[in-house]
């Protein structure tokens, strides 16, 4: 795909011809493997590097950061499609927009620009996991608490926050880190 494709065309995506580019290419590249991928319990490389070609890793990616900077419902859309085909696929889509959005919300403009170019020309995946001891995963039931003071804010609680990225094609940053 270039980079002309409905995915990474800008604020104008059209989402009908990516819809259609979408069907077209999980029928032909995805489907066919989906047994194979239910007995091994894996998601191959190639289908998260046809996920990076068509531009659904960046779903979220401002325009202004080489991503087509889609709205929650076009996103939703192209993720409801890839779910009508398999929902391994369309959680690493949406989990992986998911672990993005602390970086649209908070990240520098520096880290911001590092980042997303990683997402949009190398398929960098991100995921966010979020805990406290008594909560698990349950972000409902998260009892730490960011109190502001004078001069910023008072944290009360145990909280583990683990971010990690994995690069398509490299070793580089496979470790998860915690934080």
């Amino acid at each position: 795909m270039s980079a002309s494709t409905p995915a990474t065309a800008g604020p104008a995506v059209d989402l009908e011809a990516l819809l259609r580019v979408l069907r077209r290419a999980l029928r032909d590249e995805v489907a066919p493997h989906l047994a194979e991928m239910d007995e091994r319990q894996e998601m191959p490389e190639s289908v998260r590097r046809l996920f990076t070609q068509l531009g659904l890793l960046a779903l979220v990616v401002p325009a202004e950061h080489g991503g087509p900077g889609l709205g929650l419902g076009e996103c939703c859309r192209l993720i409801e499609e890839i779910a009508t085909v398999d929902a391994s696929c369309a959680v690493l889509a949406q989990a992986h927009a998911t672990a993005l959005r602390p970086l649209l919300l908070a990240g520098s403009d520096d880290q911001r620009r590092a980042y997303f170019r990683e997402v949009v020309e190398r398929g960098a995946l991100f995921a966010f996991c979020l805990t406290e001891p008594d909560a698990g995963s349950d972000a409902l039931a998260l009892t730490t608490r960011a109190s502001p003071t004078g001069s910023g804010y008072r944290l009360s609680g145990v909280m583990r926050i683990l971010v990690a990225r994995q690069l398509l094609g490299g070793s580089e940053g496979t470790e998860p880190r915690a934080r």
